[in-house]
């Protein structure tokens, strides 16, 4: 049998006592987190910690001082276009990306929204709804900005109609 440890009052101030010694055997400064929160101030209680006014005032100076090895050729990365950077991935997005991205691509897809109403051409859903082009972008490249050529469908009729073994249904 462990004989009983006296019970300490926290020094925060709040009045409560506690045992010296938590429940997993390690020793406790602090009855509860609450007062341990309290008086440390970190995060999740009070107010955290701050710099001091002068501390403050030295980081703020530094931050404003120029920095000429950010800048031209003192910068490692200064005319590292195209090839010459490492971040360089083979030379422009794939085409359709490319074009998916363009305005005159979002200008369409608006027309096309409120030409079928904001609604699935097939099943009237509004949910998910994405610009299906009938006569296919690969085949036939003239068409791809043809309004003509794009239905609204939602995800699973669009889906279906890439489904049917490859048959687009006209």
């Amino acid at each position: 049998m462990t004989p009983l440890l006296s019970l300490l009052e926290c020094p925060c101030g709040c009045g409560e006592s506690f045992s010296p010694i938590g429940s997993r055997g390690r020793p406790r400064q602090f009855y509860s987190a609450a007062c341990s929160l309290r008086v440390n101030r970190v995060s999740g209680g009070g107010e955290g910690r701050r710099h001091s006014d002068e501390t403050r005032a030295i980081l703020s100076e530094k931050a404003s001082r120029p920095k000429p090895w950010l800048r031209g050729a003192r910068n490692g990365m200064s005319g590292r276009t195209g090839e010459a950077n490492p971040n360089w991935k083979g030379g422009g997005s794939p085409e359709r990306q490319r074009l998916y991205a363009s305005s005159e691509w979002r200008r369409l897809r608006r027309q096309l929204r409120a030409r079928a109403g904001g609604k699935c051409e097939s099943c009237g859903s509004t949910e998910s709804l994405h610009a299906h082009h009938v006569k296919s972008w690969a085949e036939y490249p003239e068409l791809r900005f043809d309004l003509d050529n794009l239905r609204l469908l939602c995800r699973d009729c669009h889906h279906n109609e890439h489904r049917k073994g490859g048959v687009r249904h006209q």
